[in-house]
């Protein structure tokens, strides 16, 4: 209750106060009452940066339709925008995501402790400190602009996806009960982060193969409704892909002329020919070759903002030289490396993923799934504080396996007790300030840059691209 009541005044900014509005924090508000009236279209007024936009200056929101789900219960009561719903909704997914992940861990600890009745007032209390104020949950809320609502949901749904492979690996329930609820949690993932949900669509993949390798009309039934939902939920993506762009294997614009184009590309705003532009068309969004190098980055990247930035311009500078000569990716402030974000949870993931239990089904499906949606975040050129999250899932993977392995091992060494609690102690204490410092300047980093974008200006730039006033009044909804 604390840690959510926490996270609600950071939501709500009466902690950690942010002098500036989110970037298109009103937007899937803007968005349910297009839907409601019939359209998927938006202003280029509300759209901004945000935008991707059709040749005829039709502009859409190209982010995943799932946010939309905290709008369906206030509809009927209320005319959105409102002022509140994107912090209540980015605040309801974290609160989902971190009540998910303390089950999952609690669930490891009892399982090495040999059952709930072993595990201290302390060891409880210490876990349930580290899950709410040094994990992601924070860094969660902190962010309020539009691109933060799938990632929060997305939490919410990979600490749901964990958990029921942590179930299931320690006997909780039978992988036959786990397979339909983690189906239908990846094709969730599909409307709000659909990197993340190929992982999650490989791990619900592999579950059904093993069920169907079991044998049993019962086993066969649940693997055929998990691929049949997952066909379902894919199937909806494709079918607003052709509503919105018509075009169903469309997913996002692009910086070269096409069908769709990034807003500041679209407008002129950005040059087509950029290091930014260059590396998306060249490279495309996802390459491998970007992997060790962006690596590096997420794990070593020391906090900014805290008198070592000539260790994370070095870092920066090896980084230059590790990716393609034309290839550009782009690090974004707040920086911070996962080690220093969450030591004590990396140290248990390198425990976890060498554990025997890791290596036997579910957990290994659980494993490859979501080893193939961290590769795909870390082949992406761009670096940024709120992709941290993305790779969080993995290591709340191992850490639970870690977490259970190593209390099993203390268990039975009652001598190092007092050692190991000392320094995972030391470690988290590490993960809390920096996870603290880190959301109040992620706070601080939520700032709206479309000033500029008046009436008078959003005419000018539709006159530039040729339309006559009539229709730039109508693409800028003015």
């Amino acid at each position: 209750m604390l840690g959510a009541s926490v996270m609600a005044a950071i939501s709500a900014d009466l902690l950690f106060s942010s002098p500036h509005p989110a970037i298109g924090w009103q937007l899937y508000d803007l968005y349910a009452q297009a839907l409601v009236r019939g359209g998927f279209d938006l202003p280029a007024m509300d759209l901004r940066y945000e935008g991707h936009f059709a040749p005829d200056g039709t502009g859409y929101l190209y982010y995943g339709l799932g946010p939309l789900l905290t709008r369906i219960p206030f509809l009927v009561f209320f005319d959105m925008p409102t002022t509140w719903i994107s912090p209540f909704s980015i605040w309801f997914w974290a609160v989902v995501g971190n009540t998910c992940f303390h089950r999952t861990f609690w669930l490891g600890l009892a399982h090495g402790a040999g059952g709930a009745g072993n595990i201290s007032g302390r060891a409880s209390a210490s876990l349930a400190v580290a899950v709410w104020f040094a994990s992601p949950g924070l860094i969660v809320v902190a962010g309020g602009a539009v691109y933060h609502e799938p990632i929060a949901m997305a939490y919410a749904l990979g600490g749901g996806f964990v958990l029921l492979i942590a179930m299931a690996s320690f006997g909780r329930i039978t992988i036959e009960r786990a397979i339909v609820p983690l189906a239908v949690l990846a094709g969730l993932a599909v409307h709000a982060r659909p990197h993340l949900a190929i992982g999650y669509y490989l791990a619900v993949c592999l579950i059904a193969l093993l069920l169907v390798r079991r044998g049993g009309m019962m086993r066969w039934k649940r693997a055929v409704i998990a691929i049949a939902l997952l066909g379902l939920f894919g199937g909806i993506l494709l079918a607003a892909n052709q509503l919105r762009f018509g075009n169903a294997a469309t997913m996002h614009g692009s910086f070269a002329q096409s069908e769709l184009q990034y807003s500041s590309v679209f407008w002129g705003l950005e040059d087509s020919d950029g290091p930014r532009a260059r590396a998306f068309v060249e490279h495309g969004r996802f390459n491998l070759s970007r992997i060790p190098a962006n690596t590096m980055i997420y794990t070593l990247t020391p906090p900014s903002s805290l008198g070592v930035d000539s260790g994370i311009a070095a870092i920066e500078r090896l980084h230059g030289r590790m990716i393609a000569p034309t290839d550009y990716v782009s690090i974004h402030e707040p920086k911070v490396g996962l080690l220093y974000l969450w030591p004590a949870w990396m140290v248990l993931m390198l425990i976890g993923l060498a554990s025997s239990s890791m290596r036997r089904m579910p957990a290994l499906a659980g494993l490859a799934g979501i080893t193939v949606s961290s590769v795909l975040l870390l082949s992406y050129p761009t670096i940024t504080l709120r992709y941290h999250t993305d790779l969080w899932p993995i290591v709340a993977l191992g850490a639970v396996f870690g977490l259970a392995s190593l209390a099993g091992k203390l268990r039975h060494g009652q001598r190092m007790q007092p050692i190991v609690a000392a320094l995972m102690a030391v470690l988290m204490l590490v993960g809390l300030v920096v996870t603290v410092h880190k959301t109040m300047h992620a706070k601080l980093m939520n700032l709206d840059p479309g000033d500029e974008w008046t009436s008078d200006f959003c005419l000018e730039l539709a006159a530039k691209k040729g339309f006559d006033e009539a229709r730039g009044r109508e693409i800028c909804g003015i």
